[in-house]
């Protein structure tokens, strides 16, 4: 099970955690609920849900839904994005598909 604080640089990268969590969640969908603005980031709190169709972080495929909160922080230089940076529990994930316990 792959579960750990990643850095996901550059493009080729980044489509490939895009492709795990396609093929791990086909119905994949993030809302966003509130943003806020600094001097060079925009912070944004959003929801994340999908359903369990496919591998994702070695575990198999299990039916289940999840849905869970987290945080984006869009770093700018000027007007050029230069970081994105997002951050989520994955332990509520593995709890909701079952590999963890519930609290």
């Amino acid at each position: 099970m792959r579960v750990n604080s990643e850095t996901r640089d550059g493009e080729s990268a980044v489509r490939e955690l895009l492709h795990d969590l396609m093929t791990g969640f086909p119905d994949f969908h993030a809302t966003s609920a509130k943003l806020h603005h600094a001097d060079d980031a925009v912070i944004g709190e959003g929801r994340v849900t999908g359903t369990h169709e496919g591998p994702f972080a070695g575990v198999p495929p299990t039916g289940r839904r999840v849905a869970y909160p987290l945080v984006a922080i869009f770093e700018f230089e000027g007007d050029r994005l230069v970081c994105e940076k997002v951050y989520f529990d994955v332990a509520t994930i593995l709890a909701q598909l079952g590999v963890l316990p519930q609290p």
